[in-house]
């Protein structure tokens, strides 16, 4: 909860967070789907998987800093009306359900145009369209041929709003044939290859990326900035 509080305090435009489903059938957010592998202390073992544990008893494992994972209601409630949220559903059991609850809850807590639902399973674009048309879905590619399945397949029968690819396979043909279907690009990085150079960043301004997935938004930010700055002046 510290990290999107700190993101909402600097003004940053968007947050991404990653869900599961408890035993109890809660979205909670946490990127892996053994608590072990994401926390430092925990008051149980946290080496099994989300699905074995209730919200309650998830909730007792430490993060540090005084945090705990939150459920998704949770962080529906501190952002609502101060920040765009990108959902990206792990949960790879209970597909329908996890879709089911997570929408009640951005009904509750949001409007759906604050919102947008991604994933690299096909499976929720085809649940989130069984239940509603006007949340944008956002499809994620970590490898080429997904890149080529994709542009030769799903492209020109699915209504999503953009597509999320890994940094290290995408070339400016794929933002350009992305773009010939009107979608817009975004990149996401691993963890160990998560801090941008300048001359990093504007490698992928001049690929025509329109959106970055990054663990440190503020620096990338004022990098951005400090990029198409330097930009201006050349023209």
């Amino acid at each position: 909860m510290l990290a999107f509080q700190t993101a909402i305090d600097h003004g940053i435009p968007m947050i991404e967070l990653d869900i599961w489903l408890t035993k109890d059938s809660v979205p909670v957010v946490i990127h892996c789907n053994y608590p072990s592998e994401c926390i430092s202390e925990t008051v149980l073992d946290g080496k099994g998987k989300v699905s074995e544990y209730t919200l309650s008893e998830i909730q007792t494992f430490s993060l540090g800093k005084e945090q705990r994972i939150p459920s998704l209601e949770e962080v529906f409630a501190l952002c609502k009306d101060k920040i765009f949220i990108d959902i990206e559903i792990k949960e790879t059991v209970q597909k329908e359900a996890i879709m089911q609850e997570t929408l009640k809850l951005i009904d509750k807590y949001c409007n759906r145009d604050q919102v947008l639902i991604c994933g690299f399973d096909f499976t929720y674009y085809h649940l989130l369209r069984k239940y509603c048309d006007d949340i944008e879905f956002k499809f994620l590619m970590h490898e080429r041929k997904e890149i080529e399945d994709f542009i030769s397949k799903e492209a020109k029968i699915c209504r999503m709003s953009s597509v999320g690819v890994f940094e290290e396979i995408l070339t400016e043909k794929d933002i350009s044939l992305f773009r010939s279907f009107g979608l817009p690009v975004s990149i996401y990085t691993t963890v160990e290859n998560n801090v941008f150079s300048e001359e990093r960043l504007q490698k992928v301004l001049k690929m025509g990326v329109d959106h970055f997935v990054v663990d440190h938004p503020k620096e990338v930010q004022e990098l951005l900035k400090k990029c198409l700055s330097a930009k201006e002046h050349e023209s």
